[in-house]
């Protein structure tokens, strides 16, 4: 169903304080839900040998290095959403002016970006849970699984923020318990050490510039329109803060994650 211009108009109006909905712990948690990523575990294994060109610490100061300048630079964008609880149009609105006609264009490179992406990850998700059917219960149909990924995508986003919300905090707590399963199993099975050829002498140059765009480039998006998201945030720029680091926390994570699987 269309809006009306009335509604439309209505979603780009500030968000009052006393409407907003997330609080520090929920904003938190659904930043860190969301930013658990296969993308994270890929580059964290493919960065060290036998694949990758990087030793351990400098994979680890990769992480953090992307993770630090990520978190700053979404927190500073993210005030904006938090003080006038305003959207990322308005971000559109103050580089390239009022004119529709403008605005579209960098719309289009977002929305094609966003659903682009949004397609392989769901993709990715309708891999996994095919094996997993498949192995279980005999049941191998991948095209069945990425169809009712996205339909549930899209009911959520029909209920919009407060469906989002409750939806990500649970999934949050769900993924805690699943890290510290595969963190017990790794470690029983292979060991959380480093393996031999990890020590290698590496290289500071581009391979480990390389590593951290990477790294900071795939959620770069995310750090672009969050004001999206603190418009809904209650307690100021030190709250904003604070719940971004979720979103650079769970990449980093997934990162080190990666990196002992390929050892």
């Amino acid at each position: 169903m269309s809006l009306s211009p009335r509604e439309a108009k209505e979603l780009l109006k500030p968000i009052p304080y006393e409407r907003r909905i997330f609080g520090l712990g929920t904003f938190w948690l659904m930043w860190f839900a969301g930013w658990v990523a296969l993308w994270a575990f890929q580059i964290g294994a493919g960065a060290v040998p036998p694949v990758g060109p990087l030793n351990v610490t400098q994979t680890i100061v990769a992480a953090i290095l992307a993770w630090g300048l990520g978190w700053v630079i979404s927190s500073i964008t993210g005030e904006f959403g938090v003080t006038t609880g305003c959207t990322f149009t308005t971000h559109i609105r103050v580089v390239f002016g009022p004119s529709r006609a403008i605005c579209w264009l960098p719309w289009i490179g977002y929305l094609w970006t966003f659903f682009a992406w949004g397609g392989v990850e769901t993709w990715w998700m309708a891999l996994a849970t095919n094996t997993c059917s498949t192995i279980a219960a005999g049941f191998d149909n991948i095209w069945a699984w990425f169809i009712i990924f996205l339909v549930i995508q899209m009911i959520m986003m029909a209920y919009g923020f407060r469906m989002l919300k409750w939806f990500n905090v649970g999934a949050a707590l769900l993924i805690m318990v699943i890290f510290g399963v595969a963190v017990y199993f790794i470690n029983a099975r292979f060991g959380l050490t480093a393996a031999p050829y990890w020590y290698v002498e590496g290289s500071w140059g581009l391979p480990f510039w390389a590593v951290v765009n990477a790294i900071i480039g795939v959620p770069f998006l995310g750090a672009l329109f969050i004001s999206a998201f603190t418009r809904h945030l209650r307690g100021g720029r030190r709250v904003c803060w604070l719940g971004n680091t979720a979103m650079w926390f769970s990449c980093a994570l997934m990162i080190i994650i990666g990196m002992f699987c390929a050892g």
